[in-house]
Formats: C-alpha cells, sequence, structure tokens
C-alpha cells in the first residue's frame, strides 16, 4: 500500500478552523442532548407521586377522624358483651344520660332483640344502645375482641343490628390481612391497604344518610376481631396513612378482586353502573402463575339438571349477550321447549355458587356423559386491582405507585385530612 504523502496530509488553517468549528457545534448540541435529558428525567420525577411521597395532594372530605361503621352480620341473635375495662353503656332514648358505668371490668352483659326494643341486661330502650371500654380496651361480643365502639339498634326486618364504629385507619388494618395474604410483597401489601382505605371512604361517603357503610363479609370488604396478624398488617397501613386514589378530584372507589385473569373489567359492564374511566378494563399479563387465572369445572349433570327442574339435558352452549364476546350467557336446553334456561354468565355463577364458578367470564361450556364441563378465567368481578396481579407486579420490580396506576388508569395518589385542619 503506498504511503501516504507529506503534502496530503497537511491541512491547511482553513480547513482547521471549520473542523474546530464543528467539534464545538457536536459539544454544544452533545450537551444540548444531556440537558434535556436531565431536564425530563427531573420532570418525571417531579410528576411522579410516589406512596410514601409527603407532598401528595391533599383531599378533604371529613369534618374530624373518620369512623368507620361496620355492620357484623354473623352474630346471632343473643350477644353477650364484656370488656378488661369499664363499660359505659348509653341509652339512645335520652343520650344525655348515661344508663349504666360499670365499676369493674368483666362484667359480661346479655343483648337480646325483640321487634321493637332492644334489653342490655336490664335496661330496655325502644331506639337502641351505645356501648364503649374506656380508653383504648377492646370490646368483647361473643367471645371475639373487637376496637372502637358499638350501637345496638333494633332492626324490624333483623331483629336487630350490632353496628361497630372503628377508626377508619384501624379498619384497614383489620381488613388488610383477610383480602390479602400477609407473605405476599410489600409493594403489593401496600397498594391492597391503599385500596381498602379507598373503598371504604367512596361508600362511607355514599352513605352518609345510612344507619351503617359496610358489612363484614366480601359483600363489602370481609372484617374480623383482633387476631395477632393486625400488628403486622399495620406496618403497610401506617405506611400508607390517609393515601387513596383520586379520580376528578373525587375518592374513588378502588375496587379490587383476587385474580382477573388476564385483563380486568369495565365497572360498567361488571355492576350495570355508570361508566368511570379509571375503573374501565385494562390488560394485566401479571396473574397468569395464579391457577384461577385460567380454571376448569366439572358440574353435575344429574345435579344441575334437578336444579332447574328439567327431566334431561341435552345440550349446553354459550350465545352471545349483551355484555359483548367475552361475557356470553350460557344457554342449556331439555327435551322440550318449555325445558330451556338461557342464564346470563352472573346468574350462572350466582346459581351454581361462587366456589365452583370462580368468575363471569365463561370460556367454554362443553357436556359429557355424566358432567357439565366448563372453563373460565379469573376469580371474583374483575373490576379495578387485580390482587394476584398487584403480587406479580410486585415481584417483578414494580412499587405500589406503579400498580395502583396501572389498574386505577387516570387515578392518582392522594391524602385524605380531615376539613378542621
Amino acid at each position: 500500500m503506498a504511503a501516504i504523502s507529506k503534502s496530503s496530509a497537511t491541512v491547511s488553517p482553513q480547513l482547521r478552523r471549520k473542523a474546530n468549528l464543528a467539534k464545538r457545534e457536536v459539544s454544544v448540541t452533545q450537551l444540548s442532548a444531556v440537558a434535556l435529558l436531565l431536564l425530563l428525567f427531573v420532570l418525571s420525577l417531579l410528576g411522579r407521586r410516589d406512596l410514601h411521597d409527603p407532598a401528595l395532594p391533599i383531599l378533604r372530605v371529613f369534618e374530624s377522624e373518620a369512623f368507620v361503621r361496620v355492620r357484623l352480620t354473623r352474630l346471632k341473635d343473643r350477644l353477650e358483651i364484656s370488656s378488661t375495662a369499664k363499660l359505659s353503656i348509653l341509652s339512645l332514648d335520652d343520650e344525655s344520660q348515661s344508663a349504666e358505668k360499670t365499676r369493674e371490668g368483666r362484667k359480661a352483659y346479655t343483648v337480646s332483640f325483640d321487634k321493637e326494643t332492644l334489653r342490655v341486661g336490664t335496661h330496655v330502650s325502644s331506639r337502641g344502645f351505645e356501648i364503649r371500654a374506656a380508653g383504648d380496651a377492646m370490646l368483647e361480643i361473643n367471645g371475639i375482641h373487637y376496637p372502637g365502639y358499638v350501637r345496638l339498634l333494633p332492626d324490624a326486618a333483623r331483629g336487630g343490628v350490632v353496628i361497630l364504629h372503628v377508626p377508619l385507619e384501624t379498619y384497614v388494618a383489620y381488613v388488610l390481612p383477610r383480602e390479602m395474604p400477609l407473605a405476599y410483597p410489600t409493594a403489593a401489601l401496600e397498594a391492597q391497604a391503599v385500596a381498602v382505605r379507598g373503598y371504604a371512604v367512596a361508600t362511607m361517603l355514599d352513605r352518609r344518610k345510612a344507619r351503617w357503610d359496610l358489612v363484614d363479609t366480601e359483600a363489602s370488604q370481609v372484617f374480623g376481631g383482633h387476631s395477632k396478624l393486625i400488628r403486622r398488617a399495620r406496618k403497610h397501613v401506617d405506611k400508607t396513612k390517609g393515601q387513596i386514589m383520586a379520580f376528578n378530584n373525587e375518592v374513588l372507589a378502588t375496587y379490587f378482586s383476587s385474580t382477573c385473569g388476564g385483563h380486568t373489567r369495565d365497572n360498567a359492564s361488571a355492576f350495570g353502573a355508570r361508566p368511570i374511566e379509571a375503573l374501565r378494563g385494562v390488560r394485566c399479563g401479571f396473574c397468569d402463575w395464579s391457577r384461577d387465572s385460567r380454571w376448569r369445572r366439572k358440574i353435575d349433570r344429574n345435579a344441575l339438571r334437578r336444579k332447574l327442574g328439567f327431566r334431561q339435558i341435552t345440550s349446553v352452549s354459550l350465545v352471545e349477550s349483551s355484555r359483548g364476546k367475552r361475557f356470553p350467557n350460557i344457554l342449556i336446553e331439555g327435551t322440550s321447549d318449555r325445558e330451556r334456561a338461557n342464564w346470563s354468565a352472573k346468574d350462572f355463577r350466582r346459581h351454581l355458587g361462587r366456589g365452583q364458578i370462580r368468575s363471569s367470564w365463561i370460556t367454554d361450556v362443553a357436556l359429557a356423559s355424566t358432567k357439565v364441563e366448563i372453563q373460565g378465567r379469573g376469580f371474583g368481578h374483575g373490576v379495578g386491582l387485580c390482587q394476584n396481579g398487584a403480587r406479580g407486579m410486585a415481584e417483578a420490580g414494580l412499587d405500589g405507585s406503579e400498580i395502583l396506576t396501572r389498574y386505577y388508569p387516570g387515578a392518582s395518589l392522594a391524602r385524605l385530612a380531615p376539613k378542621d385542619h
């Protein structure tokens, strides 16, 4: 190869100036690009709302500390109430006077109901009683320890109702371990705590004129008495204290269910309610590991026939419904035109039981010799946060705020504060 001659290697002063100018321009361009990236990074940090961010937007919806009113549904007509501390028993016939204050703890009072009156020990009231334990002591109701205080109210349909009044943050701590295993990752549990709190607050605001806000079953959120899990649950509740998801500057009712099956469901489709953008269905993709993501059940053919009152079941098929292809109706036919049932997936699930039919997302049905085979996806109504999807996201390294914003699109974190502060 020929060597480069000195003359061809020599660069004129004019070309050198142009090269230096070009280098400076490249350097400026590179610096501008770096500056732009830094600016975008800073803006992203400023715009992002973290679960532990002390500067979250404030929503003031309650006058003072919020108490959740929970109707205890699992109690029998006859109750025994006691406490290790002194009890104050207030008749609601005349709220200015206490019916009785116990001098010593552990005195048990028998509570009985009839159609128009309630009786606590020897005291009778037509409007009910309020019972409180002194200090932070718990009430013991039929052997189960509960925080807060209780109101006993007459109710013509039920004989009487027991309504526990619990501070909001305490309520969240008692619900959390009953709605999500505490063995789940921290990010999932913190997201769940925010969802529990938001659902409770939205329901409280909606039911201000009612006698209670929520019940203690899955019809609302599962609540129960004191257990050794509560202290562990409080760690996650305290880290998210007062936090809810807000949408259009209002508290969002943060629905959740066990497993969505790969895609959550619109609230309008699931509940027949007004569509809410933050509760529209979204792709999940993080709950595939769960056995409830895709399930198969075999129902006894004769048991289903008897439930329907058919002489025989000749065919079972999926037919289009007004809810779209994802939620078809189930058509069951017998030997005559009168033996024909066209059930929505929701009704089908209700008739056969939620333990058998895990969700309304039924993908296939088939008739075998002695069984009806059913396949579906997900467990629960499928609206909002997917609990097993939240676990999958947390295990993939996403934090609580990222989990929440995925399942409640367009909503953002906010913090509750009393109006009097």
